[in-house]
């Protein structure tokens, strides 16, 4: 289990990095994505053990969440493509642009 020393080091390093990853072309963020991916899956029954053993999960439902995790990224990655980009419309006064930008850090609990 990760320790607040732990969080807090993740959470720096996520910050220090935001600049740069916010500049990656979106094909770069997919792939190191990707990259993730597949590493859950490569380890998926070592993950599974873990999280079996840290949570007390059956270990059927462990390696289900391991596959859901790596099931997530190739959904999120369709989800970006159809709720982002710009978007524009015409309004009374003159026009409205809608436009996605990243805004920092975050965690998943």
């Amino acid at each position: 289990a990760a320790t607040s020393a732990d969080i807090e080091v993740a959470c720096k390093a996520a910050r220090a990095s935001f600049g740069a990853w916010a500049r990656t072309p979106l094909s770069g963020r997919i792939a190191v994505c990707n990259r993730f991916r597949d590493l859950l899956r490569q380890h998926a029954e070592e993950l599974a053990a873990l999280i079996s053993l840290e949570v007390g999960k059956p270990l059927w439902e462990a390696r289900t969440e391991v596959t859901s995790m790596a099931n997530k990224v190739d959904i999120s990655a369709q989800a970006y493509a159809v709720r982002t980009g710009e978007s524009s419309a015409n309004i009374a006064d003159g026009d409205a642009v809608l436009r996605h930008r990243p805004h920092g850090v975050f965690g998943v609990f």
